[in-house]
């Protein structure tokens, strides 16, 4: 235990009784806590600087920590059914007028007795169409120039067109989906490559003696 004696300016002395030990007491509880406190915030620093998620380690998408949430639809429930509602005028892929390729389904064999039907007509019961891109195919145009030499004795060469300055390149509709692959749909060169050589787009390249 610690006595003394405050006297201010103008008053009576005024006497304080300290106690020591249980200020040294409170004073290490508290250090106590704030070593605590540290320990607890350098291992979530280093957890921070060193973060394992999906795509550095094993751990599944779902144990990522601060995983964002699924948006949640805005709208309020009502007691509408799911899908398009009564009156709605819904939208579908339209039948093409000019047909590119056709190509016929009939019975070879009567389903009933299995008679050959090979001799029989035919009748149209109903048609169904696919929309589909043709395989991809790289295309090779040869330029040609040729001389001709006139009566007065002149030989005259033609010109290659201005974009065909190589002896073998690729075209202007390979370029333009190269650039709008790369410029617009931000897909970088080795993954542009990739794709262009899955398609066929990429031609058989010779080494230089």
């Amino acid at each position: 235990m610690l006595n003394f004696a405050v006297q201010p300016a103008c008053g009576k002395q005024v006497f304080f009784t300290l106690d020591i030990q249980a200020l040294l007491q409170t004073l290490l509880q508290k250090i106590e806590q704030l070593e605590a406190k540290v320990k607890t915030l350098e291992a979530e620093n280093a957890l921070l600087k060193n973060k394992k998620n999906s795509n550095n380690s094993h751990i599944p998408p779902s144990q990522d920590q601060n995983r964002p949430r699924k948006n949640k639809s805005l709208r309020e429930p009502t007691n509408r059914k799911a899908g398009g509602q009564p009156g709605h005028k819904g939208t579908t892929l339209e039948c093409c007028s000019k047909v590119d390729e056709t190509i016929k389904h009939s019975p070879a064999v009567c389903s009933g007795c299995g008679s050959n039907l090979s001799s029989h007509p035919e009748k149209l019961v109903s048609t169904r169409q696919l929309i589909d891109i043709p395989t991809i195919v790289l295309k090779c145009i040869e330029h040609r120039v040729y001389k001709k030499q006139c009566s007065c004795g002149h030989t005259t060469v033609s010109d290659f067109p201005k974009h065909v300055a190589n002896p073998v390149q690729y075209g202007p509709n390979v370029e333009s989906l190269i650039v709008y692959l790369h410029a617009r749909q931000y897909l970088p060169y080795d993954r542009t490559k990739e794709f262009l050589n899955d398609v066929g787009f990429v031609h058989k390249y010779r080494r230089h003696p």
